[in-house]
């Protein structure tokens, strides 16, 4: 564990803090003595020491030491790592033929720099070998023509990592042939993403070792896919650490820039990246163009929905759901993060209501739909269970890309946040879901008191959102349990939804109110609940309904008139066919994966 895992593990975020020290309230080991010493232990969250400054305590140590004293157990929120099991490549790679040798050198790099990297030949092709700790776990290769392949199931990680050093800052390229080129120019300690632009997933796999390092250099293409990946990069790694290396106007990467102006020139590109200033400080006139095309947009279950609020909740954006208890919050939001899965997003959910066990049962209902589950009866009871040949693909379908925070203890809202901020940067994680406001732990004075908390919470969420681009669902109880609610019914303040971007209410109808939903929104007797947008800030629309019905076993909204049986794509995953009435259909559901 980090120093501050275990400082979280052991004071559960309860201290002052002072720089990058804490102090608890008490020492755990003196517990602050006969006279209750408050604030006399104190803690590196960096390096982990710590020393009680009580005369008649003065243990000192490390982390390593809390966690043998006090019996600490890896949290699993920070020590859970991805299980993918990868094959070692068996290609048949030789020594390059002097025409893979002529074209590398057309492209500016040298035998010296071919040799160094271990670069190869497989039927006419450029063989790319990826080392780790000295072995081969990933092979790539390229035709003349430009076309990449590798050889299946190897691990995918930074091209030329098993050359870089810790003391010197890492730069990341876009290509292999980018990352030779400031080799061959003198600048060491270059990587580049296994497959071009798209292929951040790489931040997973070698997190470990990419952590490490205390500086980057950014130096991605010049196209919009390239820049979209430096800015990824930036946000996970950190903007402060991170310096952008920006090539020649007419160039568009490292290896053009070796190959028009030489080796000069590329180690000046590095030696003049650009590091981010004084955070906030900025040009209006410098502001990139906004296309809202290219907005970051998570789309609901609900296509009516999706309509009210202008394709789906977008990037920066705050969400907060309410309505009474029992009225479906949770189940439907439980859908909306099964959606985000299914568009190829990953996401983590806090759920103070729901233990981890019964949380993910609702959601493999969820994930199953009403033809993959049965009825089965216990001792007189009813039990709805997922049948047993399908539960393995839904468990792989989201293995790495569905993360829950489970904690039983009460939890602070700058707990949620690192977390969450944890899961962003360590997992790519872009949707997040809070379930719900009132079982954060607020340190409340008086109900007024922890209603203005609730409200800044949601203020401090925005931020977060907004930072790093990424979707924020709150589940917010009312204090209204009866009759029509409006937007300061909310967590009992009106601010909350002045903060958020979205609100929604979610309410299985009364009989009064499916006659008024009959009489006034033209529904049927099959609807039995609503999705009410009471604001949504992009769209301008309050007030909009979409109409419901909802099916019990497999826990499923959906909407009026519609079916419960749509396929998320773990179906596609074993090969069966799709229940769309067309690929176009299905393309709509989710991601295609070929079997």
């Amino acid at each position: 564990m980090e120093p501050k895992d275990v400082a979280y593990k052991l004071f559960q975020g309860r201290w002052q803090k002072q720089g990058d020290e804490i102090q608890p309230e008490y020492c755990p080991y003196c517990e602050g003595g006969q006279h209750k010493d408050k604030h006399s232990f104190s803690m590196n969250l960096d390096t982990g020491a710590f020393i009680c400054y009580r005369g008649k305590c003065r243990v000192e140590g490390n982390a390593r030491k809390l966690i043998q004293d006090f019996n600490l157990e890896p949290s699993e929120a920070y020590e859970r790592k991805p299980k993918r099991e990868y094959k070692k490549p068996q290609g048949n790679v030789k020594s390059p033929q002097q025409n893979i040798i002529d074209y590398m050198a057309e492209r500016g790099l040298s035998k010296e720099t071919l040799d160094l990297f271990k670069i190869g030949e497989n039927q006419g092709r450029i063989a790319f070998p990826f080392h780790e700790d000295g072995e081969l776990v990933y092979l790539k290769f390229r035709s003349r023509d430009k076309k990449f392949t590798a050889e299946p199931g190897g691990k995918p990680i930074f091209f030329g990592m098993d050359l870089c050093s810790l003391d010197m800052p890492l730069i990341i390229t876009e290509g292999e042939i980018d990352c030779m080129s400031l080799w061959e120019a003198g600048i060491p300690n270059a990587v580049s993403l296994p497959n071009g632009a798209q292929s951040l997933n790489v931040l997973d796999t070698c997190w470990e070792w990419v952590k490490k390092f205390n500086q980057y250099y950014i130096w991605t293409d010049a196209d919009e896919p390239g820049q979209k990946a430096q800015r990824e990069l930036v946000n996970r790694l950190g903007a402060t650490r991170c310096g952008i290396v920006s090539p020649p106007a007419d160039c568009k990467d490292a290896n053009d820039v070796l190959v028009k102006h030489g080796k000069g020139v590329v180690a000046k590109c590095v030696q003049d990246a650009y590091f981010t200033p004084m955070k906030g400080v900025i040009s209006l006139a410098d502001i990139p163009e906004y296309d809202p095309g290219s907005d970051f947009v998570v789309k609901s279950h609900i296509p009516g929905m999706n309509e009210e609020i202008k394709g789906g909740f977008r990037g920066g954006e705050v969400c907060v759901w309410t309505g009474v208890n029992g009225s479906g919050k949770s189940t439907f939001l439980g859908q909306v993060m099964l959606q985000a899965i299914d568009d190829d997003n990953k996401v983590c959910a806090y759920s103070g209501e729901l233990p981890a066990r019964l949380f993910r049962y609702w959601i493999d209902l969820q994930a199953a739909g009403p033809e993959n589950v049965t009825v089965a009866h216990y001792d007189g009871r009813e039990t709805v269970k997922i049948k047993p040949d399908v539960l393995p693909h839904i468990r792989a379908w989201y293995k790495d890309s569905f993360w829950l925070y489970d904690d039983q203890d009460v939890v602070s809202q700058d707990k949620i946040l690192e977390v969450f901020e944890y899961c962003y940067r360590r997992h790519g994680c872009r949707v997040f879901m809070i379930d719900n406001l009132m079982s954060l732990a607020l340190n409340s004075t008086s109900d007024s008191d922890f209603y203005r908390k609730q409200a800044d919470f949601i203020g401090i969420c925005k931020q977060f959102a907004g930072k790093y681009e990424v979707v924020i669902h709150i589940v917010a109880h009312p204090r209204k349990t009866q009759g029509s609610m409006s937007k300061s019914d909310v967590a009992g303040s009106f601010n909350i939804t002045n903060w958020a971007d979205t609100v929604i209410e979610v309410k299985r109808l009364t009989p009064k109110e499916k006659d008024w939903a009959i009489a006034n929104l033209r529904a049927t007797e099959a609807c039995t609940a609503w999705a009410r947008v009471m604001k949504s800030r992009w769209s301008g629309r309050q007030d909009a309904y979409s109409l419901l019905e909802f099916n019990e076993n497999s826990k499923r909204f959906f909407e009026m008139g519609g079916s419960a049986g749509y396929a998320f794509s773990w179906v596609q995953l074993i090969g069966q066919q799709s229940t769309s009435d067309s690929l176009q259909d299905w393309e709509k559901l989710g991601r295609v994966v070929n079997p």
